[in-house]
């Protein structure tokens, strides 16, 4: 790892907060990982406070189902983005918010 870091880790979260205490414990910079994109699991926002601080990165949440697409909406990159939310549709991807209560067959956009 020393001689080529990683810059970009794709895991679940709570690997993301394994990895940075790890790194302390060892003495192992993480400063080469600019961002990390990741979906499978809600993301606290001290596991985004604790892996930015080791990194100097961004963490950034996306979601998704696997009938949708690999991401469908997921936080700006940057310091618009608000931790512990989904974010926005990422380019060429329409999202609806419905209500399971009302029939929504009939309704158009």
């Amino acid at each position: 790892m020393r001689t080529a870091p990683a810059t970009f880790p794709p895991v679940v979260p709570p690997i993301y907060e394994r990895l940075a205490t790890a790194a302390a414990e060892k003495n192992v910079s993480l400063r080469g990982i600019r961002f990390a994109i990741f979906g499978a699991l809600s993301l606290p926002v001290e596991t985004v406070r604790v892996w930015e601080e080791a990194t100097g990165g961004w963490l950034i949440e996306g979601y998704d189902m696997t009938e949708s697409s690999p991401v469908a909406v997921g936080n700006p990159i940057g310091p618009t983005r608000r931790p512990g939310a989904v974010g926005v549709p990422f380019p060429s991807t329409e999202i609806r918010v419905i209500d399971p209560t009302i029939d929504n067959r009939s309704r158009t956009r």
